[in-house]
């Protein structure tokens, strides 16, 4: 019941994205994009992007929880909104075993197109 909930309001929150393992092929997502603020509180007056991200290199993300999503580790790259990030952390959050989504800590890339490279 909760895990169902759950993966609805990220269903409604979250944007069409593209995934991009480093083997294999680029797929679609569904990802929640949500900024990290630093200690500095720099954060407070940032310029946003277009995806809601703030001009901030690090974000963190939610996956709903697709079959080849889950499969996505550190190294692995996400495009959302035009914006490039490399997968630096995942975990895969369960309730009662089932999965409910895939969470990952992003580093925003610059300087890269939609294939990763310079």
């Amino acid at each position: 019941m909760w895990a169902e909930r759950l993966r609805r309001g990220l269903s409604r929150l979250g944007v069409a994205a593209t995934a991009r393992p480093r083997e294999g092929e680029p797929f679609p997502v569904t990802a929640v994009v949500q900024p990290v603020g630093d200690r500095s509180k720099s954060y407070l007056e940032p310029a946003q992007t277009p995806s809601g991200v703030y001009a901030r290199e690090y974000a963190v993300g939610y996956l709903l929880p697709e079959e080849r999503a889950l499969a996505l580790a550190p190294g692995d790259r996400l495009t959302v909104a035009g914006e490039q990030y490399r997968l630096r952390r995942t975990a895969v959050h369960r309730i009662r075993g089932e999965p409910v989504y895939l969470w990952c800590v992003l580093l925003r890339e610059e300087g890269r197109d939609a294939e990763g490279s310079l």
